[in-house]
């Protein structure tokens, strides 16, 4: 099975821009894509550091609880790139020493077996 695998809230915001897919109309997924395109223009380490965590957070929330929401066109559009899924997996930083690891796979119906 070919997948498309994204590992940071850049590649998914690579993948949207890509894909064409817009902001597929949820909020925290437009919320997290403006964070993203505001951080290069940040002036101040102060400004960078509020951006840098608001993806974060944002990136968190979207990869546990909003990926279902828009699980089709995701996965219609990586479909249309030539890859029968998407996996998501990395990991979240919980404190200074300790890591919350994610894995998630987004699969087209059309090859579940």
């Amino acid at each position: 099975m070919k997948e498309l695998i994204i590992e940071t809230p850049y590649a998914f915001r690579a993948f949207l821009k890509k894909a064409n897919l817009g902001y597929l109309e949820d909020d925290d997924i437009r919320a997290l894509v403006r964070f993203i395109d505001a951080l290069p223009q940040c002036c101040c380490s102060k400004d960078r550091n509020e951006a840098q965590r608001g993806i974060e957070s944002l990136y968190k929330k979207v990869i546990g609880k909003k990926l279902e929401d828009v699980q089709a066109r995701i996965v219609e559009a990586a479909k249309s790139d030539g890859f029968e899924a998407v996996r998501f997996k990395g990991s979240f930083r919980v404190n200074r020493r300790t890591f919350d690891t994610y894995n998630k796979l987004l699969v087209h119906p059309e090859f579940i077996v």
